[in-house]
């Protein structure tokens, strides 16, 4: 690989913490020269039913917009990761209504809960 700098990075990072008993919180985050996303969902296994869901945009071309549609990942609440998880989460959090970014986080959210089984 040619010695060169880079001019772009991004870094993403999805977190796992016991929250006692049969919950976890699920945390992911993005971070650029641009984006500070944050979101998180509390997970119960192993069911893999999520019962609370937040996001934060710290910062980002659309911030104001962003922080407007925070509603919008509560609509995880009462979903089970599982098959057609993906497409259905970013449906409701993504979109012309929604934040893309967020939506973004929580694909990252849903991979991060199979490694509870």
């Amino acid at each position: 690989m040619p010695k060169v700098r880079a001019i772009y990075h991004r870094t993403k990072e999805t977190n796992i913490y016991p929250l006692g008993g049969d919950r976890f919180l699920i945390e992911a985050f993005l971070q650029d020269e641009v984006h500070d996303v944050h979101a998180e969902v509390e997970i119960i296994h192993p069911s893999l039913e999520i019962v609370a869901a937040r996001s934060e945009v710290r910062n980002g071309p659309f911030t104001r917009v962003c922080n407007m549609t925070h509603s919008n990942i509560e609509a995880l609440i009462g979903m089970k990761v599982g098959r057609g998880f993906t497409l259905d989460a970013r449906k409701r959090v993504g979109g012309a209504a929604g934040c893309h970014r967020v939506s973004e986080l929580v694909v990252e959210i849903a991979q991060a809960a199979y490694q509870l089984h």
